[in-house]
């Protein structure tokens, strides 16, 4: 996912839309006078209605009644019971017009690449021409297409748009699930790809599919998944040629729905032999965190992403489970960050003091700088304006969360080139405060943020509107280079890159080092 900044409205720009229904509807309550009653109108409405041959449903939003036609025209001095009504329009049918219309403005509004008010008047005139009058905007496919293509032409490497499909699967990953069959995944030695990134690597026989985990109990394990599984087939059809998220589309996103893997299984004797799994997706929940101890005084957290709501709560717990170990491992593999107010939270859990982050994040048409920087006690907010400097505003506030790992604990940040956006803004602030060490290999190298806007139809976008800087440093396209390098091994069943996190742990306990 990206970091994200979730300090934005729910309706945003599109916030007249956000109460959009996609059926004929009609909305009714009594006026201020208290003069009407509900059960009359809705008798009216219903009747009107069925005159007027549509279909309407009735809510009870306070002092509104809505009436709209199959065209989403709204209807007015509807006769009798509902003289007296105040009328709003209601969408009544997906419109692809609408939807592009309301990315243009959420980009104008909030993408660093229209900060320039020339650069953003050119980009209007064009878009909404296209918007206008672009045929492929009548169907929902192909209104996808458009509007996926505006968000495009801006040439970020993250601006991502949430089809109807996606925008529900990042619904239900904030809420700490998913629909699909409960594995994670790599393509192996993607982080030789960096253009496009990581995450754009194309699956080959040189760089399969492999599974790197399996959720006990999920609908994988049931099956007889496991981690090492080199993924040649879904449902009959080649990864080989496919994206990672292209490849796994199948397997989520429809709760009951079949799914075949055909795997490629590793033998200890170096060859692999193929096997056949039969599953369903179904509805998986794990914790955003997760403990267990290593042994020899070693803890292993596992973070999954900063994403979910309760990602900050699940940290804090976890981490309160190593209060007798004499180390700690965070493992940020395979976490490609969420928002911004989880990291803050986690960070301040761990760090004592330092900078946590500096942001260059667009406000209009200026750059504004924001600083957060922590002290035993406070946390130290400061913002300035590219053009009027003399407005720098500077905040103090005690900490959201107090530490609750000790300062002289040593911690090992464990991090590959699916870590991404939060997570290299906490691996990067602990590394640049020198209160841990990187074991891995090069971060995505990720070092923009997006505003997370809701658009209608079930639609959102993540738009490009910052930049970070971890510790105060930059994030290089290259990625966040680890102390200590370890790469996969060639079994996939053995992960190495964690016997060499315990390994650094534990010299680091020896030596008497955070």
């Amino acid at each position: 996912m990206g970091t994200i900044r979730d300090s934005v409205e729910s309706g945003s720009n599109a916030g007249s839309n956000s109460g959009l229904k996609t059926d004929a509807a009609v909305a009714y309550s009594a006026d201020t006078s208290g003069e009407h009653n509900h059960a009359l109108a809705a008798e009216a409405a219903s009747a009107y209605a069925s005159k007027q041959n549509q279909t309407w449903s009735l809510t009870g939003e306070a002092l509104k009644l809505t009436e709209a036609d199959e065209t989403g025209r709204a209807k007015r001095g509807v006769p009798g019971a509902l003289d007296g009504y105040t009328y709003t329009p209601v969408e009544t049918s997906f419109n692809g017009p609408n939807l592009c219309h309301s990315l243009r403005g959420e980009m104008e509004r909030y993408h660093r690449r229209l900060q320039d008010p020339d650069t953003r008047l050119k980009f209007q005139k064009y878009w909404t021409d296209t918007c206008d009058n672009n045929p492929a905007l009548a169907t929902e496919s192909g209104a996808d297409k458009v509007v996926k293509g505006m968000l495009l032409s801006m040439n970020e490497r993250f601006d991502h748009y949430f089809d109807r499909q996606g925008y529900a699967g990042l619904q239900r990953a904030l809420a700490g699930s998913d629909i699909g069959i409960g594995i994670d995944t790599e393509v192996r030695d993607a982080g030789s790809f960096r253009s496009p990134q990581p995450y754009e690597a194309y699956i080959s026989k040189d760089h399969p599919l492999e599974v790197r985990s399996v959720t006990p109990g999920g609908p994988a394990d049931q099956a007889g998944l496991k981690v090492g599984d080199r993924i040649e087939a879904i449902n009959g059809v080649p990864t080989e040629g496919k994206k990672r998220r292209d490849a796994l589309a199948e397997t989520e996103g429809t709760d009951g729905a079949s799914v075949h893997i055909s795997v490629a299984r590793p033998q200890d004797n170096g060859t692999f032999e193929r096997k056949e799994f039969d599953t369903r997706e179904k509805l998986v929940v794990e914790d955003t965190a997760q403990y267990s101890s290593l042994g020899d005084g070693v803890g292993y957290i596992k973070l999954r992403n900063f994403i979910a709501d309760d990602a900050g709560d699940k940290m804090f717990w976890a981490l309160g489970q190593t209060r007798d170990d004499k180390a700690i491992i965070i493992d940020l593999r395979n976490n490609g960050g969420g928002k911004l107010t989880n990291l803050d939270q986690i960070a301040q859990l761990i760090m004592e003091k330092g900078s946590l982050y500096r942001e260059e994040v667009r406000s209009g048409d200026s750059l504004k700088t924001e600083t957060r920087t922590l002290t035993s006690s406070d946390l130290i907010f400061t913002s300035t304006l590219s053009d009027h400097p003399e407005t720098a505003e500077k905040l103090i506030s005690p900490r959201r969360a107090e530490r609750i790992v000790p300062e002289d604990k040593p911690i090992v940040v464990l991090v590959d080139e699916y870590s991404a956006s939060a997570s290299e803004i906490l691996a990067g602030a602990l590394q640049a405060n020198k209160r841990a060490i990187l074991v891995g290999v090069p971060t995505t190298g990720k070092s923009e943020g997006q505003q997370l806007v809701p658009l209608p139809f079930d639609r959102g976008a993540a738009i490009t509107d910052f930049e970070f800087y971890p510790g105060d440093r930059p994030v290089p396209h290259s990625g966040l280079k680890p102390d200590i390098t370890a790469a996969r091994g060639n079994d996939a069943r053995v992960d190495d890159q964690l016997a060499a996190a315990k390994k650094a742990a534990l010299a680091l306990t020896a030596a008497g080092r955070p």
